[in-house]
């Protein structure tokens, strides 16, 4: 309030100058004829104090105006606001008029982006159910045939279907309206289902898998969560060259995955939830998009589940996901 009230005497010091500059002239022509200095200073004292009541008052409207637009958190606030009283100056009159017009472009750029990401969002949908198809005719071709070909071909063919999948995520992801079903879900089934779709990967890498099946029921959407396991594990699939990859529940509520690869550099740490980095890690992969672990930060804070890192140099990374959600939900 200081600040403000220093800034409105700056913007106003014009007509302080000026009202000194008449009280002076008021007193020069008193005095030219040589009339009593009482005369004069009574009306003095009582314009200058209706001149103060009148200054508050308008640092007062101002003050509230200023109050108000700085607690503006949304567009729609600006536009309740626009409506400038029939008292306002005409130059207060047509700083409104230009915020309705700004107000309305606004609107008009919304809705044109939200047909827009609509369409978009439409096509994708559309691409992915359709290249689906041959992946699937693939998935038949070659479930009849088993040779270390066929393996590796089922196996990048479940690549491209999640990297298909991770697609659609990220747009959705980006979208205001989701998909979030919330349900009762086995942790146990979902995660089978999860190493299911990635056995061939465990196979060909000849990984060890240390999993023990889980007694616990969760409350969230089967298929979000699916994909946060799925892309945790395809992590750390393409960075364990040899070794094991662990699944294991820590204190009840904390679901863990760890792996003996490579390992995070200290440094990149903090960042790998950062939307599209990818680290030292992922310098070296081409592959890596650094979209991964930012959908699966995203999708957990919608879930309300925590997820965290902890990692080291060539000894291995360790994913959690506190299942906690009522202690989760109430940071939010």
């Amino acid at each position: 309030m200081r600040a403000f009230f220093f800034d409105y005497i700056k913007q106003h010091i014009s007509i302080l100058y000026i009202t000194i500059i008449n009280y002076a002239i008021f007193f020069l022509v008193f005095y030219l004829y040589q009339l009593p200095f009482e005369a004069v200073l009574y009306p003095v004292i009582l314009s200058s104090v209706i001149n103060i009541a009148f200054f508050l008052y308008l640092f007062c409207r101002s003050l509230w105006s200023h109050q108000r637009i700085s607690s503006f958190l949304c567009i729609d606030q600006i536009r309740n606001f626009t409506k400038p009283h029939a008292l306002y100056p005409p130059i207060k009159k047509d700083f409104y008029h230009i915020m309705d017009i700004a107000c309305t472009d606004y609107a008009d750029l919304e809705s044109r982006y939200d047909s827009s990401f609509s369409q978009m969002l439409n096509y994708f949908t559309l691409w992915i159910h359709q290249i689906k198809t041959p992946i699937a005719s693939m998935h038949l071709m070659l479930e009849h045939t088993d040779s270390p070909t066929s393996r590796k071909l089922n196996s990048e063919l479940i690549h491209i279907e999640h990297y298909v999948d991770m697609v659609l995520t990220y747009i959705r992801s980006e979208s205001d309206q989701t998909d979030y079903v919330f349900e009762s879900i086995d942790l146990n089934k979902l995660i089978t289902s999860c190493i299911k779709d990635l056995r061939g990967d465990f196979i060909l890498k000849k990984l060890q898998l240390n999993y023990k099946p889980l007694e616990k029921t969760i409350i969230t959407d089967g298929k979000w969560f699916a994909f946060v396991i799925t892309q945790i594990l395809s992590n750390a699939l393409k960075y364990t060259p040899n070794g094991s990859i662990s699944i294991y529940l820590e204190n009840d509520n904390v679901l863990c995955i760890k792996d003996t690869g490579i390992g995070i550099a200290p440094s990149d740490l903090p960042r790998i939830f950062d939307k599209g980095y990818s680290g030292f890690n992922g310098h070296s992969n081409p592959s890596s998009s650094g979209l991964g672990l930012f959908l699966c930060k995203k999708i957990c804070s919608n879930l309300h589940l925590d997820i965290s890192a902890e990692s080291e140099v060539n000894v291995g990374t360790t994913i959690r996901i506190s299942l906690d959600q009522f202690s989760n939900l109430t940071k939010m």
